[in-house]
Protein backbone atom coordinates (compact mmCIF):
# COMPACT_ATOMS: atom_id res chain seq x y z
CA UNK A 1 0.00 0.00 0.00
CA UNK A 2 2.67 2.53 0.92
CA UNK A 3 4.61 1.78 -2.29
CA UNK A 4 1.48 2.40 -4.39
CA UNK A 5 0.78 5.57 -2.42
CA UNK A 6 4.30 6.81 -3.03
CA UNK A 7 3.70 6.74 -6.79
CA UNK A 8 0.35 8.51 -6.42
CA UNK A 9 1.53 11.53 -4.45
CA UNK A 10 1.99 13.77 -7.49
CA UNK A 11 -1.76 13.57 -8.13
CA UNK A 12 -3.05 15.61 -5.20
CA UNK A 13 -6.36 16.90 -6.58
CA UNK A 14 -9.40 15.11 -7.91
CA UNK A 15 -9.23 17.22 -11.07
CA UNK A 16 -5.74 15.85 -11.63
CA UNK A 17 -7.08 12.32 -11.34
CA UNK A 18 -9.84 12.94 -13.85
CA UNK A 19 -7.49 14.68 -16.28
CA UNK A 20 -4.53 12.35 -16.07
CA UNK A 21 -5.75 8.99 -14.82
CA UNK A 22 -9.19 8.55 -16.39
CA UNK A 23 -10.65 5.40 -14.81
CA UNK A 24 -7.51 3.82 -13.35
CA UNK A 25 -3.83 4.41 -12.72
CA UNK A 26 -0.87 2.16 -13.52
CA UNK A 27 1.82 1.83 -10.86
CA UNK A 28 5.17 0.11 -11.36
CA UNK A 29 6.53 -1.54 -8.21
CA UNK A 30 9.88 -3.21 -7.63
CA UNK A 31 9.38 -6.88 -6.77
CA UNK A 32 12.65 -6.93 -4.85
CA UNK A 33 11.49 -4.06 -2.66
CA UNK A 34 8.29 -5.94 -1.86
CA UNK A 35 9.78 -9.39 -1.46
CA UNK A 36 12.92 -8.77 0.56
CA UNK A 37 14.33 -12.24 1.16
CA UNK A 38 11.15 -14.02 0.06
CA UNK A 39 10.60 -15.80 -3.23
CA UNK A 40 9.13 -13.54 -5.90
CA UNK A 41 6.31 -16.03 -6.49
CA UNK A 42 4.99 -15.28 -3.00
CA UNK A 43 4.74 -11.58 -3.85
CA UNK A 44 2.84 -12.26 -7.06
CA UNK A 45 0.47 -14.58 -5.21
CA UNK A 46 -0.16 -11.89 -2.59
CA UNK A 47 -0.92 -9.30 -5.28
CA UNK A 48 -3.28 -11.77 -6.95
CA UNK A 49 -5.14 -12.26 -3.66
CA UNK A 50 -5.29 -8.50 -3.20
CA UNK A 51 -7.00 -8.17 -6.59
CA UNK A 52 -9.68 -10.64 -5.53
CA UNK A 53 -10.67 -8.82 -2.35
CA UNK A 54 -13.15 -5.96 -2.06
CA UNK A 55 -12.46 -3.41 0.68
CA UNK A 56 -15.05 -1.11 2.21
CA UNK A 57 -14.58 2.49 3.38
CA UNK A 58 -16.95 4.84 5.14
CA UNK A 59 -16.77 8.56 4.48
CA UNK A 60 -18.84 11.70 4.93
CA UNK A 61 -19.86 14.54 2.60
CA UNK A 62 -20.97 18.01 3.67
CA UNK A 63 -20.13 17.01 7.21
CA UNK A 64 -23.34 15.00 7.61
CA UNK A 65 -24.11 12.51 4.83
CA UNK A 66 -22.47 9.15 5.44
CA UNK A 67 -21.50 6.80 2.63
CA UNK A 68 -20.20 3.25 2.32
CA UNK A 69 -17.93 2.51 -0.64
CA UNK A 70 -16.81 -0.92 -1.73
CA UNK A 71 -13.95 -1.25 -4.21
CA UNK A 72 -10.99 -3.47 -5.04
CA UNK A 73 -7.69 -1.75 -4.32
CA UNK A 74 -6.31 -2.99 -7.63
CA UNK A 75 -8.06 -3.96 -10.86
CA UNK A 76 -5.39 -6.19 -12.31
CA UNK A 77 -1.63 -6.61 -12.55
CA UNK A 78 1.01 -7.56 -15.10
CA UNK A 79 4.46 -9.05 -14.68
CA UNK A 80 6.90 -10.03 -17.42
CA UNK A 81 8.87 -13.09 -16.34
CA UNK A 82 12.49 -12.20 -15.78
CA UNK A 83 11.78 -8.52 -15.14
CA UNK A 84 12.23 -6.83 -11.78
CA UNK A 85 8.90 -4.99 -11.75
CA UNK A 86 5.20 -5.71 -11.49
CA UNK A 87 2.64 -3.26 -12.90
CA UNK A 88 -0.53 -2.70 -10.88
CA UNK A 89 -3.69 -0.93 -12.10
CA UNK A 90 -5.51 1.01 -9.37
CA UNK A 91 -9.23 1.81 -9.88
CA UNK A 92 -10.58 5.34 -9.66
CA UNK A 93 -12.50 4.93 -6.39
CA UNK A 94 -9.44 3.45 -4.70
CA UNK A 95 -7.45 6.46 -5.94
CA UNK A 96 -9.92 8.78 -4.25
CA UNK A 97 -9.37 6.95 -0.99
CA UNK A 98 -5.58 6.87 -1.22
CA UNK A 99 -5.27 10.51 -2.26
CA UNK A 100 -7.77 11.77 0.32
CA UNK A 101 -9.82 13.60 -2.33
CA UNK A 102 -13.15 12.62 -0.81
CA UNK A 103 -13.99 14.29 2.50
CA UNK A 104 -13.68 11.95 5.43
CA UNK A 105 -11.05 9.63 3.97
CA UNK A 106 -7.82 9.19 5.90
CA UNK A 107 -4.48 9.38 4.09
CA UNK A 108 -1.32 8.45 5.95
CA UNK A 109 1.74 10.68 5.91
CA UNK A 110 3.83 9.16 3.11
CA UNK A 111 6.93 11.06 4.26
CA UNK A 112 6.79 9.22 7.57
CA UNK A 113 6.00 5.88 5.96
CA UNK A 114 8.94 6.14 3.58
CA UNK A 115 11.27 7.33 6.35
CA UNK A 116 10.63 4.35 8.60
CA UNK A 117 13.33 1.69 8.37
CA UNK A 118 11.33 -1.49 8.88
CA UNK A 119 8.94 -2.67 6.17
CA UNK A 120 6.74 -4.05 8.94
CA UNK A 121 6.66 -0.63 10.63
CA UNK A 122 5.61 0.95 7.32
CA UNK A 123 2.75 -1.47 6.83
CA UNK A 124 1.60 -1.18 10.44
CA UNK A 125 1.79 2.60 10.14
CA UNK A 126 -0.64 2.33 7.23
CA UNK A 127 -3.05 0.32 9.39
CA UNK A 128 -2.68 2.69 12.36
CA UNK A 129 -3.57 5.67 10.17
CA UNK A 130 -6.55 3.83 8.71
CA UNK A 131 -7.97 2.97 12.13
CA UNK A 132 -6.79 5.86 14.32
CA UNK A 133 -10.27 7.43 14.38
CA UNK A 134 -11.83 4.21 15.67
CA UNK A 135 -9.05 3.62 18.20
CA UNK A 136 -7.88 0.25 16.97
CA UNK A 137 -8.54 -2.90 14.99
CA UNK A 138 -8.50 -6.68 15.35
CA UNK A 139 -7.83 -9.67 13.13
CA UNK A 140 -6.87 -13.30 13.28
CA UNK A 141 -3.21 -14.28 13.48
CA UNK A 142 -3.67 -16.12 10.18
CA UNK A 143 -4.95 -12.98 8.46
CA UNK A 144 -2.07 -10.93 9.87
CA UNK A 145 0.45 -13.46 8.58
CA UNK A 146 -1.16 -13.44 5.14
CA UNK A 147 -1.29 -9.64 5.05
CA UNK A 148 2.40 -9.37 5.92
CA UNK A 149 3.46 -12.41 3.86
CA UNK A 150 4.67 -14.23 6.97
CA UNK A 151 3.00 -17.59 6.40
CA UNK A 152 6.39 -19.32 6.29
CA UNK A 153 8.27 -17.11 8.74
CA UNK A 154 8.26 -16.70 12.52
CA UNK A 155 5.82 -19.55 13.09
CA UNK A 156 6.43 -19.23 16.83
CA UNK A 157 4.42 -16.41 18.46
CA UNK A 158 7.45 -15.32 20.48
CA UNK A 159 9.46 -14.89 17.29
CA UNK A 160 6.58 -12.96 15.70
CA UNK A 161 6.57 -10.60 18.67
CA UNK A 162 10.35 -10.15 18.81
CA UNK A 163 11.07 -9.89 15.09
CA UNK A 164 7.99 -8.08 13.76
CA UNK A 165 5.57 -6.55 16.25
CA UNK A 166 7.79 -5.21 19.03
CA UNK A 167 10.41 -3.52 16.75
CA UNK A 168 7.65 -1.95 14.63
CA UNK A 169 5.83 -0.70 17.72
CA UNK A 170 8.97 0.94 19.11
CA UNK A 171 9.88 2.50 15.77
CA UNK A 172 6.44 4.05 15.38
CA UNK A 173 6.42 5.23 19.00
CA UNK A 174 9.80 6.92 18.48
CA UNK A 175 9.39 8.41 15.01
CA UNK A 176 5.77 8.52 13.79
CA UNK A 177 2.67 10.53 14.65
CA UNK A 178 0.72 7.39 15.57
CA UNK A 179 1.77 4.12 17.17
CA UNK A 180 0.15 0.95 18.48
CA UNK A 181 0.09 -1.53 21.28
CA UNK A 182 -1.23 -5.04 20.82
CA UNK A 183 -2.34 -8.26 22.47
CA UNK A 184 -2.40 -11.83 21.14
CA UNK A 185 -4.94 -14.19 22.64
CA UNK A 186 -6.47 -17.64 22.30
CA UNK A 187 -10.10 -17.93 21.21
CA UNK A 188 -11.64 -21.41 21.14
CA UNK A 189 -8.18 -22.77 20.47
CA UNK A 190 -5.13 -24.12 22.29
CA UNK A 191 -2.88 -21.87 20.22
CA UNK A 192 -2.75 -18.09 19.89
CA UNK A 193 -5.08 -17.15 17.04
CA UNK A 194 -6.42 -13.63 17.63
CA UNK A 195 -4.75 -10.19 17.60
CA UNK A 196 -6.06 -6.86 18.85
CA UNK A 197 -4.34 -3.52 18.17
CA UNK A 198 -4.88 -0.26 20.05
CA UNK A 199 -3.86 2.88 18.14
CA UNK A 200 -2.48 5.94 19.95
CA UNK A 201 -1.59 9.46 18.85
CA UNK A 202 2.03 10.30 19.47
CA UNK A 203 1.65 13.69 21.11
CA UNK A 204 4.68 15.92 21.55
CA UNK A 205 4.64 18.71 24.13
CA UNK A 206 5.80 21.21 21.54
CA UNK A 207 2.90 23.02 19.84
CA UNK A 208 4.50 22.85 16.41
CA UNK A 209 5.03 19.13 16.73
CA UNK A 210 1.40 18.69 17.78
CA UNK A 211 0.41 20.27 14.48
CA UNK A 212 2.51 17.75 12.62
CA UNK A 213 5.19 20.22 11.55
CA UNK A 214 7.98 18.26 13.19
CA UNK A 215 6.94 15.08 11.36
CA UNK A 216 6.76 16.95 8.05
CA UNK A 217 10.26 18.39 8.49
CA UNK A 218 11.71 15.09 9.64
CA UNK A 219 10.05 13.25 6.76
CA UNK A 220 11.24 15.81 4.22
CA UNK A 221 14.81 15.58 5.48
CA UNK A 222 14.84 11.81 4.92
CA UNK A 223 14.90 12.56 1.18
CA UNK A 224 18.37 14.08 1.61
CA UNK A 225 19.44 12.01 4.61
CA UNK A 226 17.86 8.52 4.28
CA UNK A 227 17.03 6.88 7.60
CA UNK A 228 18.30 3.58 6.20
CA UNK A 229 21.81 5.09 6.26
CA UNK A 230 21.84 6.96 9.58
CA UNK A 231 19.68 9.08 11.89
CA UNK A 232 20.94 12.43 10.58
CA UNK A 233 17.45 13.52 9.45
CA UNK A 234 16.05 13.05 12.94
CA UNK A 235 19.04 14.73 14.58
CA UNK A 236 18.60 17.81 12.36
CA UNK A 237 14.82 17.88 12.96
CA UNK A 238 15.41 17.64 16.72
CA UNK A 239 17.90 20.51 16.51
CA UNK A 240 15.42 22.71 14.65
CA UNK A 241 12.69 21.84 17.16
CA UNK A 242 14.86 22.48 20.22
CA UNK A 243 16.00 25.83 18.81
CA UNK A 244 12.43 26.91 18.10
CA UNK A 245 12.98 27.04 14.34
CA UNK A 246 10.85 24.10 13.22
CA UNK A 247 8.00 26.27 11.84
CA UNK A 248 10.39 28.52 9.94
CA UNK A 249 12.20 25.49 8.54
CA UNK A 250 8.97 23.98 7.22
CA UNK A 251 8.02 27.26 5.54
CA UNK A 252 11.27 27.04 3.59
CA UNK A 253 11.05 23.30 2.92
CA UNK A 254 7.37 23.09 1.97
CA UNK A 255 7.77 24.47 -1.55
CA UNK A 256 10.73 22.17 -2.17
CA UNK A 257 8.68 19.24 -0.90
CA UNK A 258 5.89 20.10 -3.30
CA UNK A 259 8.36 20.33 -6.18
CA UNK A 260 9.80 16.96 -5.17
CA UNK A 261 6.39 15.28 -5.07
CA UNK A 262 5.44 16.76 -8.43
CA UNK A 263 8.80 15.60 -9.82
CA UNK A 264 9.61 19.16 -10.86
CA UNK A 265 12.98 18.89 -9.09
CA UNK A 266 15.57 16.16 -9.36
CA UNK A 267 16.68 14.44 -6.17
CA UNK A 268 20.14 15.98 -6.58
CA UNK A 269 18.59 19.46 -6.79
CA UNK A 270 16.49 18.78 -3.68
CA UNK A 271 19.49 17.53 -1.71
CA UNK A 272 21.71 20.48 -2.71
CA UNK A 273 18.98 23.04 -1.97
CA UNK A 274 18.20 21.45 1.40
CA UNK A 275 21.85 21.42 2.45
CA UNK A 276 22.22 25.06 1.38
CA UNK A 277 19.18 26.18 3.39
CA UNK A 278 20.36 24.29 6.48
CA UNK A 279 23.82 25.81 6.23
CA UNK A 280 22.92 29.41 5.33
CA UNK A 281 19.63 29.90 7.19
CA UNK A 282 20.06 27.69 10.25
CA UNK A 283 23.82 27.30 10.57
CA UNK A 284 23.51 23.50 10.39
CA UNK A 285 26.18 21.73 8.43
CA UNK A 286 25.61 18.22 7.11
Amino acid sequence: MYLINRELQKYQKEDDIEKNLFEEFKVGISIKELAGTRHHREVLDAIENMAKQVVKFEYTTDGKDRHLLGTPLIHWFHHKYGSSEVEVWVPYNALKFMLNTASGFTLYNHYIALGLKSKYAKRLYDLCCEFKDTGGFAMSVAKFRAMFMLEKQYSDITALRQRVLDPAREELRSYADVWFDYSITKKDSRSFNQMAFKVYSNHNKDTAADKGVYNKVWGFLTVSFPSQVDDKAKVIADTLLNQGMIMEAWRKFERIAQGCEAKEMTKKHVVNTTIKILREDFNIKK
